[in-house]
C-alpha cells in the first residue's frame, strides 16, 4: 500500500488539475512525513510509493524551493493552490511587488485597476516585448501567485510613532504612576454609539442581490472610565440630541447621567463638569487618583482646579496604541450592545 503525505489522505483519492508537469495535488505539494529530503533528492522514493507520475515527482523535486517559498509568503492560502507558476511576466511582477510594498510603507492605498496600469508602465520601462495586456484575468492570477488580498484600511493605529510609544511606556509611564495603587490609576475615553445603524451583513438566497440604503447617522456619545485593576467601572456619561427623549417618558431614574446638545457630541464644559463630579467623589473617599486621557480639543489643558485628581495626557497621535479603553474595552461594549438587537 502506498505511503501517504503527512496529515493527508491517499494521493490516489484526490483529484488533480492539469496533466503532466503541472499535475500537482490540491493540498500537499511536497512529500513530507516519513520521507527525508535526502531520499527525495536522491530518487530513492519510488513513484509507486507516492502514487504519483514520474514527471510530477520530478517537478516537485525541481521546484521544491519555489513551492516552499510560495507557501511561506501566502500562509494558509498556499494549501489551496493547485499550481505554482512564476507567471509570464516574472520581471514585471517582481518590480510591481516592490512597488506594492512601498505603497504600504507610506500607507498609500492601491486597487486592481491601479495595479494593472502600473504593470503596463513597468513593462514599458523594462522593454518587455509582449502582445498581451495586463487584464483582469492576469490580475486575478497575480494576486493568487503572491498571496495578495483586499483589505479594509481602518483606524488610526497606522499613524502611530512606535518609537514614541515605546519611549513613553519605558521611560515616562513608570514615573507617572509611581506611588499610585492600581485601583487609583484610571483611564477615560469617549466613543460614538450609532444605535440606529443596521448590520452591514445579512443572510440571503445565493441568487439574491442585496442592496442597502443610507446608513443612519443617529448617534449617542458615551464617556467611559475605569481603573487598571477593573475594580471600579464608573457609570458612563451619555450625550444625546434630545433634551427629553420620548423613550424617557415615565422613567424616574436612569442608571447613568444623561446630557444633550444639538450634535450629541462631547464639549469641554460637559467634560469639566464630569471631572468636577469625579473629583468630589474622590474627595469624599479621601482618595487621590491619576487619570489618563487623550489630547482631545474637548479636554481642558489646565486641570489645576482638581485637588484629588492628577490628569495626564497620552502623547499626541498615540492613544490608539496606549489607551487601555481603546484596546478592546470599547469594542467589547459595542459588541454587547449589538447582541441586544
Amino acid at each position: 500500500m502506498p505511503r501517504r503525505f503527512a496529515g493527508e489522505t491517499s494521493v490516489n483519492d484526490r483529484k488533480f488539475k492539469g496533466s503532466g508537469q503541472n499535475a500537482v495535488p490540491t493540498r500537499a505539494l511536497v512529500p513530507t512525513g516519513g520521507y527525508s529530503t535526502t531520499r527525495c533528492l536522491t530518487g530513492r522514493i519510488t513513484t509507486a510509493e507516492l502514487g504519483l507520475p514520474v514527471s510530477t515527482l520530478n517537478t516537485l523535486i525541481y521546484k521544491r524551493e519555489i513551492i516552499e517559498e510560495s507557501h511561506h509568503q501566502s500562509g494558509s492560502s498556499a494549501s489551496k493552490k493547485l499550481r505554482v507558476q512564476s507567471g509570464k511576466f516574472a520581471d514585471v511582477e517582481k518590480v510591481l511587488l516592490q512597488w506594492i510594498n512601498q505603497c504600504r510603507s507610506v500607507k498609500f492605498p492601491n486597487s486592481g485597476p491601479l495595479l494593472m496600469k502600473k504593470a503596463q508602465e513597468i513593462s514599458k520601462k523594462l522593454n518587455v516585448e509582449c502582445d498581451a495586456s495586463f487584464s483582469s484575468g492576469w490580475l486575478h492570477k497575480f494576486k493568487l501567485r503572491h498571496g495578495i488580498t483586499g483589505k479594509t484600511v481602518s483606524g488610526e493605529s497606522g499613524d502611530v510613532d512606535c518609537e514614541t510609544v515605546d519611549d513613553w511606556i519605558q521611560n515616562q509611564l513608570p514615573d507617572l504612576i509611581k506611588g499610585y495603587e492600581q485601583k487609583d490609576i484610571f483611564n477615560a475615553d469617549e466613543t460614538g454609539l450609532f444605535y440606529n445603524l443596521l448590520p452591514s451583513k445579512t443572510l440571503a438566497i445565493k441568487s439574491d442581490t442585496c442592496h442597502g440604503g443610507k446608513k443612519s447617522k443617529k448617534r449617542l456619545t458615551a464617556l467611559l472610565c475605569a481603573n487598571v485593576d477593573e475594580s471600579e467601572k464608573l457609570p458612563p456619561l451619555i450625550i444625546g440630541k434630545s433634551k427629553k427623549p420620548r423613550c424617557f417618558k415615565n422613567v424616574k431614574t436612569l442608571p447613568t447621567k444623561y446630557l444633550s446638545n444639538k450634535k450629541s457630541w462631547m464639549t469641554m464644559s460637559f467634560f469639566i463638569d464630569w471631572l468636577k463630579g469625579l473629583n468630589d467623589k474622590m474627595r469624599k473617599q479621601k482618595r487621590r487618583i491619576i487619570l489618563f486621557i487623550d489630547q482631545s480639543p474637548t479636554h481642558p489643558p489646565d486641570t489645576n482646579f482638581l485637588k484629588n485628581i492628577t490628569v495626564k495626557f497620552f502623547p499626541a497621535n498615540c492613544s490608539s496604541k496606549l489607551q487601555p479603553l481603546d484596546l478592546g474595552v470599547i469594542k467589547s461594549l459595542k459588541n454587547n450592545i449589538e447582541n441586544f438587537w
